[in-house]
């Protein structure tokens, strides 16, 4: 859904408001297409989880003996523009991930992500 980041470095307040002090970071996001339009992926990873050094110098071996840890993503996105003054882009990703730390714990994340524009009626009359 995000086709560009922009970094705009110091006072921005004339651009973005009184609160752009610092500097923005401007996000923006992909436009809703013109004629309809999907698209799936997915993603399958894997990796392992090798010794910790700790703090005091000892070794501590992964509670699963290094045993091959999975990544998982899924995705889907459709858009379509029905009307000229209408456009939707909807967004879905899965991931399922076993955490990298000494033991694993299995993390889920869903998100839906959903744009719409509608463009104003040019001068009546």
């Amino acid at each position: 859904m995000i086709e560009r980041i922009e970094v705009v470095k110091g006072p921005s307040s004339a651009l973005y408001g009184s609160d752009a002090l610092a500097g923005v970071v401007n996000i923006i996001t992909k436009d809703t297409p013109d004629k309809p339009s999907g698209k799936a992926g997915a993603a399958y990873g894997w990796y392992t989880v090798k010794e910790k050094v700790n703090s005091d110098g000892s070794i501590s071996l992964p509670s699963d003996d290094g045993d091959y840890r999975s990544s998982k993503q899924a995705y889907a996105s459709f858009g379509d523009r029905p009307i000229e003054r209408f456009g939707y882009l909807v967004n879905y990703n899965y991931e399922s991930a076993e955490d990298v730390s000494q033991s694993p714990l299995e993390s889920l994340r869903h998100s839906l992500l959903a744009k719409m524009n509608l463009a104003a009626i040019a001068g009546a009359g």
